[in-house]
Formats: C-alpha cells, sequence, structure tokens
C-alpha cells in the first residue's frame, strides 16, 4: 500500500512538472517590455568662458553636497558608536551582575542540600533510637 502510494505520487508530479515545462522555459516573464536605454552622447564642448564657469559651480555644488554628506554621515556614525559603547557598557553591568547572583544561587543550593542531608540525617537517627527503645 505504501509503494503505491509512492508511486502515485512519483506519477502526479511527473505529470504535473511536465506540464510546466512543456515549453522548455521554467519561467516566462509577463508584460516585460525591455527597452535599452540609450547613453546621450557627450555634448560638444564650447569654448565660451560661461560654460566652464557654469561646470565649474556645478561641479563644485556638487563636491559640496558630497562633503556635507559625508559629514552628516560621520556625525550619525559617532551616535551610533557612542549609543554602541553605551549599550556595551549596560551589558557589561548586567553580565556581571548575572554572574554574582548565578553563583550566590549555586552557594545557596549547596548550602540547602547539604541542610536537607543533616535533617535526613538527624532523622535517621531519631528512628533509629526509637527503635532501639521499643
Amino acid at each position: 500500500m505504501k509503494k503505491l502510494k509512492m508511486f502515485t505520487a512519483m506519477v502526479v508530479m511527473t505529470v504535473f512538472s511536465g506540464a510546466a515545462f512543456a515549453d522548455g522555459m521554467m519561467f516566462e516573464p509577463v508584460d516585460v517590455n525591455y527597452t535599452p536605454i540609450e547613453k546621450a552622447a557627450p555634448a560638444a564642448q564650447g569654448s565660451s568662458a560661461t560654460e566652464a564657469a557654469d561646470g565649474a559651480l556645478i561641479q563644485g555644488a556638487s563636491t559640496e553636497k558630497f562633503q556635507n554628506a559625508i559629514l552628516q554621515l560621520d556625525s550619525v556614525q559617532v551616535e551610533l558608536r557612542n549609543s554602541y559603547l553605551a549599550y556595551k557598557e549596560k551589558y557589561q553591568q548586567i553580565d556581571a551582575q548575572y554572574q554574582q547572583v548565578k553563583a550566590e544561587r549555586k552557594a545557596t543550593a549547596k548550602a540547602v542540600k547539604t541542610l536537607e542531608k543533616k535533617i535526613k540525617q538527624i532523622e535517621s537517627t531519631k528512628s533509629n533510637i526509637r527503635k532501639t527503645m521499643q
């Protein structure tokens, strides 16, 4: 019965996978209109001084924007590092407290076990004495 179920499952999977890959392509894009983007031809270089000055102003403005962006990223990075150090210090303090509590808990559990053993020993001694008295 188990072999029959396995065989049936394999046949069903084979039939459906054959239908899915009938055209030979696993995935077929739907409604994709690919048009390559053509790069614009570089503009002819003019000999005008104003064009050169405009280009220098644009380049200077973009350089200034990049520098401002870098400065902002630096300040954000410094803030993140400061918060990281604060969290790391807090984690170390919590970890130290955890280790202390863990050691204290272990010592207390050991003391409890030794006291339980002593109590059981005393109880067994008492019961032995009662038996001998009778």
